[in-house]
Order: C-alpha cells, then structure tokens, then sequence
C-alpha cells in the first residue's frame, strides 16, 4: 500500500516536472534568435544582423566577418552560425546540419561585352585611328568586372601590347576609369577586322530581279570573306541570281549574273549600225543571253547565223565595221 502511494507521487512529480519543463522549453524558443536564409549585402562586412532575426538592437551592427568580394558569395554553415551565436551571445542553436546563411554581395557588373567595347577603342586609338571597323574576342569570354555598389562602373585600358599583323593583344584594365582605381586585372585576346557586305534581306530565287529595297548590310570578319563575296551594294542591285540566294548570306559574284533579256528561240529585232545607217531585221535568237552578251542570232529572211549583242528586251546589235 505505502509503496503503491510513492509510486503514485512519483508518477506526479515527473508529469509536472515534464509539463514546468515543456512551458520553459516554449518559452525559451519563444525568446530564440532565427537564422536568416539569403541575404544580400552591399558593404564590405558581414554582421550578426545579416546572419540572424530576433537579436538586440545592440547586436543587429556587430560586424562578425569580411563580406565576400562584390559579385560573389559566401555560405555561414551551421557550424560556424553556431560559433558566432556563442562567441556574440546569441539565443540559437543548429536545429539540423542544413542549417545555413546565404551572403551575397551586391555589385556593379562590367560584362565581356563593355570591356569588349572599350578595348575597341584602345585598339583603335593605338593604330591611329586607321583600324576601320574592329570586333574584339576576349580569350575568356566569361571575364567580367565587378564593382562595389558605390563606385562607378567603368574602365579605362591603361596598357596595350597589340600586334596588328595577327590581332593579338594583352591589356591592362583598371577600374573605374577615373580616379583612384579599385581593380586591375591583364586581359588577352584578338582583334579581327570587319567589313560591311551586302546581303539579301529575304531569299530571292532564280529570275528575280534584285533592287535596293531587298538589300541590307551586315559586319563580318574579314577572315571569313572569300575574293568572290561582292561588297559593294551597286554590285547587286540589278542583277538576278542564277539560284536560290539565301538572305543574309554574303552574296558571290558566280551567285547572280544580269538578267536574261532575250531567250532562246525568242523571235529578236536585229539592229545593224554602220555609221550614219541604220536597219532592222527579223531574227531568232539562238541562245540566252544578258544585256550585254555575245549570243547567236538567226536572220530569218536569209537563214544566216550571226554574232550580236543583246541591246535590252529581245533586241540585240550588230556593229559593221
């Protein structure tokens, strides 16, 4: 009976233990720091603030850590958020091993594609402006220049070793361009010279006739260019293609050829010019030809075959000496 009473107590004793022991558990957790999951930050250091909610006034400014360089980011594990919740006094405890902050650091990002642009006109200025059009390749297409938010995002090429004959280049480039510079790094490449050509604006097939309005110009690298790629507009307009065109595609001197004015088999007017006399005839013509073309022609009074210039729309000469 006496033991069957403490045993009873017993059982009490630890329900209200558990129960006091549950509420203080509730109430510290209740009173806890919460570690924050991704922040960005636009100084140079790191502080509790950064890393955990829920901590006094006087711990949100503790500076605790370098932040990472601008662009980049640095990862507070649970173990090191520990550390420094120990070291700072902070009410928190890692819940699991996944426990962990995200630092990243704001920054004014210079891409490949502006220091491109800037190396261009380094380039240009070097060879005394006589460089005409130039497109830039960085060997690390990759490369960027990130800034901190408060300086100013731009460069200056401060140092050029560029050789004309291949392209190849190394530069120097601080940032920003002005003033007190904040990064330097050496920058390799090529420079490739470009050239305006003509191409067609819309796919033409063969008989069409080419104007200004199907013509646009594009950049391409000289090394891609072949002697035949004509480069000149008025080498086009006019003309017609032998075979579908593609657009956009540099257009080759055997791609087009004047357009047929008189065909094979087509009845002509045979002009014969000899000094102040002219006359006309009834021809055929034998074969096709441009203006301008030698072609056969048949007089169909005589049966004769004679050479003859094509002249324009079934029309051709033929010049007595």
């Amino acid at each position: 009976m006496i033991i069957r009473r403490i045993r009873r107590l017993v059982i009490r004793t630890m329900l209200a233990l558990a129960v006091i022991g549950g509420v203080l558990f509730m109430t510290v957790r209740a009173d806890a720091a919460e570690i924050r999951q991704r922040v960005v930050v636009e100084g140079d250091q790191v502080t509790l603030g950064d890393l955990f909610d829920g901590i006094s006034t006087e711990q949100l400014e503790q500076k605790v850590s370098p932040a990472p360089a601008p662009g980049r980011r640095a990862v507070f594990d649970y173990r090191t958020l520990g550390r420094l919740a120990r070291a700072y006094r902070v009410s928190w405890q890692p819940a699991s091993t996944l426990d962990r902050v995200i630092i990243e650091r704001a920054a004014n990002i210079l891409d490949s594609a502006v220091i491109e642009q800037e190396l261009v006109k380094a380039i240009t200025a070097d060879m005394s402006g006589d460089a005409g059009d130039l497109d830039v390749t960085l060997d690390n297409r990759a490369a960027n220049i990130a800034l901190p938010v408060d300086i100013e995002p731009s460069i200056a090429v401060t140092r050029l070793n560029h050789d004309p004959i291949s392209g190849r280049f190394t530069a120097t480039v601080v940032a920003p361009a002005y003033g007190d510079s904040v990064y330097e790094t050496t920058l390799t490449g090529r420079s490739i010279p470009i050239v305006n050509v003509p191409v067609l604006a819309e796919p033409m097939r063969k008989g069409d006739i080419i104007s200004e309005r199907d013509i646009v110009m594009i950049k391409m690298p000289a090394e891609r260019m072949t002697a035949d790629v004509l480069i000149n507009e008025a080498d086009l307009v006019g003309m017609t293609p032998r075979r579908a065109v593609s657009a956009n595609t540099p257009v080759r001197d055997s791609d087009v050829n004047e357009p047929i004015v008189v065909e094979r088999g087509a009845p002509v007017t045979i002009r014969l010019n000899h000094g102040s006399i002219a006359l006309t005839a009834k021809g055929r013509a034998m074969d096709n030809a441009a203006r301008g073309d030698v072609l056969r022609v048949m007089n169909v009074s005589s049966n004769r075959v004679v050479d003859a210039i094509a002249i324009g729309p079934n029309s051709v000469e033929i010049a007595l000496p």
